[in-house]
């Protein structure tokens, strides 16, 4: 459970995670040929509760959790094409786990919400990193509401964040958009149909999916 996802257009990693206790195993799949996933390598630290992005070169995984006294900020990355264990990236802008969602346009990836620690409620940043340059993170905007098991995805212009769970257990249907290209606040974009968290996304350049 809890674990983070990246892809580029040829494979797909999942990495983290916990069973039941934290792991650093990242597996892949190849996602034109059906099949079960094979050992790409390992993160730096075992953490589950990490936020995934990719270009089409590198994927990354940033922040997590090694419950219940260790909350992270590092970031870790691999190159998507070659198996082998993460390296360190840099660090997030503050100690954040919680699955914020992740998105890219491909140079820029963005971290979107999730925990802070030690408090463990909903946080509403945007953090940026350029993703073919190892460093931390700066400061790209905040979102309209501060929570945390979100999901993320893009396409080459525009992120988008959904959903999640705030402050006293309310679960969001808060659909928000950013402009990747350009730091600032996000902006609404809609609802889902109800309130939920721990949710995945994927796009495609015109239509965005939310899972479950």
């Amino acid at each position: 459970t809890y674990v983070a996802g990246a892809s580029n257009q040829t494979r797909g990693i999942v990495a983290g995670g916990m069973n039941p206790n934290e792991t650093n195993r990242i597996d892949y799949v190849t996602i034109a040929s059906t099949g079960n996933s094979n050992d790409f390598g390992d993160l730096t630290v075992a953490k589950s509760n990490t936020s995934g992005t990719a270009s089409p070169t590198r994927a990354l995984f940033a922040g997590g959790a090694d419950w219940p006294a260790t909350q992270m900020k590092s970031t870790d990355y691999l190159t998507i094409a070659t198996t082998g264990n993460a390296l360190d990236f840099g660090d997030l802008t503050f100690v954040r786990s919680g699955n914020g969602g992740g998105c890219s346009n491909g140079i820029r990836g963005l971290f979107m919400g999730g925990y802070t620690s030690p408090s463990l409620v909903g946080t509403a940043d945007i953090s940026s990193i350029t993703i073919a340059s190892k460093g931390n993170a700066t400061k790209f905007g905040d979102l309209i509401v501060e929570a945390f098991a979100r999901a993320g995805f893009s396409n080459s212009v525009r992120g988008i964040c959904v959903g999640g769970r705030g402050r006293g257990s309310q679960d969001f249907s808060t659909i928000e958009s950013v402009t990747i290209a350009s730091e600032g606040n996000a902006t609404d974009f809609g609802d889902i149909s109800y309130g939920r968290r721990f949710l995945g996304g994927s796009a495609t350049q015109t239509r965005g999916f939310i899972m479950p």
